[in-house]
């Protein structure tokens, strides 16, 4: 049950990779089925987190569960990076600033764990991405009858769009 996901992903009958460049899942943060199948299914984890003392603490505590799990479902990710969100603007200000000492601390010895050195082709050493998630009302909280910020019209969606597509080619490049 746990690798459902992952077999229909790579199904050459369904000849995914042909439609899509790239599929993105957003799992509960903890162990259950979906994120067990989507942990097992992925190549790559990408962490979000606010940039706020008691959400940057736990990052470090993060990739140690993550190792445990990957262990525990036999899944093969790496963990590419930790993006910021809800920031204050597109630079780390004031208490932003320990918080993203912390979590780049947690990043660095992560990559200097040895069973995270890159390997292979498709390996990337893990990184704090530069463009942040400003804590935006058309991002969190986008206007009824819209799904997300990113299909706003007019100047609400450049600036969402201005905000994603650089992180989004930030991303690319790393994988």
């Amino acid at each position: 049950v746990r690798s459902r996901v992952a077999r229909m992903l790579t199904n050459p009958q369904l000849d995914l990779r042909s439609h899509f460049d790239l599929v993105i899942m957003d799992a509960p943060p903890r162990l259950s089925l979906a994120s067990a199948n989507a942990l097992r299914a992925t190549r790559y984890i990408i962490i979000p987190s606010k940039l706020q003392p008691l959400s940057a603490l736990p990052v470090a505590k993060m990739f140690n569960y993550l190792d445990t799990v990957k262990k525990r479902v036999g899944a093969k990710f790496q963990v590419a990076g930790v993006v910021c969100n809800m920031t204050q603007g597109a630079t780390a200000r004031g208490t932003e600033t320990q918080a993203l000492a912390e979590i780049t601390r947690a990043v660095d010895a992560l990559a200097a764990r040895p069973n995270q050195a890159p390997r292979g082709p498709a390996a990337v050493s893990p990184v704090v991405y530069t463009k942040f998630i400003p804590d935006l009302a058309n991002i969190g909280r986008p206007p009824a009858g819209v799904p997300i910020g990113y299909f706003l019209s007019g100047k609400e969606g450049q600036e969402v769009r201005a905000i994603f597509d650089p992180l989004a080619a930030e991303i690319a490049e790393q994988i």
